[in-house]
């Protein structure tokens, strides 16, 4: 790659289409069979799970370790 522009749109073409084919906007088992394949292994898919998961369940500390 001869600029930094070069570079930008070589990987924006590589994540639009990772982005909309994976779990970010519809739940993986309302894809067909062979689609939620890819969709499982899909790094977005595994990134976006992560933070949903995180966002959503209680902090591992949510209570202090201390009896009181």
């Amino acid at each position: 790659m001869r600029s930094p522009e070069a570079v930008f749109g070589l990987g924006n073409m590589v994540m639009f289409p990772l982005t909309f084919i994976s779990n970010v906007f519809v739940p993986v088992e309302s894809l067909p069979g062979w689609l939620q394949a890819f969709v499982n292994v899909n790094p977005i898919s595994i990134l976006v799970s992560g933070v949903r998961g995180l966002s959503t369940a209680p902090p591992p500390l949510a209570t202090s370790p201390w009896p009181c």
